[in-house]
């Protein structure tokens, strides 16, 4: 991995990287939902509640505007983004996270770490419809065979892993 130069892509592969081991959680790539697909979707194993993940580099303000337009679908609603070279930008970001309440994931570069900053709460306004639509789509694909290549891998519960 480039230390200055990742793709979004990248970025969401080192993230599946680093969490697909051991655990009781799915993570499924680019999920459709309505019109587009969400980059990552987090399935916990023991509840079914499921988690939209967006992934940006830059405009932070549009991973959150995508994961919003997609919350009626999902338990929870996080994006993961580099981490803020300013304590400014890194304030702007955890309070529009927090008002948003949106789970946050940073990734540092230099010690190529991913840490937690924030929880999501569990959304209560979900379409359970669409939910389930969701969730469908996910037997389906885990139901397709999970090689360690496939789409589908597993998430551990630890929050900052290198």
């Amino acid at each position: 991995m480039r230390e200055n130069s990742i793709s979004e892509t990248e970025l969401r592969d080192y993230f599946v990287d680093i969490y697909k081991n051991a655990g009781r959680r799915r993570l499924y790539l680019e999920v459709p939902v309505y019109s587009r697909s969400v980059d990552l979707v987090i399935q916990d194993a023991d509840d079914l509640s499921v988690m939209a993940v967006e992934f940006k580099l830059h405009d932070w303000r549009r991973a959150i505007a995508q994961v919003q337009s997609v919350a009626i679908c999902f338990d929870y609603l996080g994006v993961c983004l580099p981490k803020p070279k300013t304590e400014r930008g890194y304030r702007s970001i955890v309070d529009a996270c927090k008002v948003s309440k949106i789970c946050l994931y940073l990734y540092d570069a230099q010690s190529k770490m991913f840490e937690k900053v924030l929880d999501s709460p569990r959304t209560t306004n979900v379409w359970n419809a669409q939910k389930k639509r969701v969730i469908r789509y996910l037997e389906g694909e885990a139901h397709e065979g999970t090689t360690p290549d496939s789409k589908v891998q597993y998430w551990n519960r630890q929050e900052s892993v290198r």
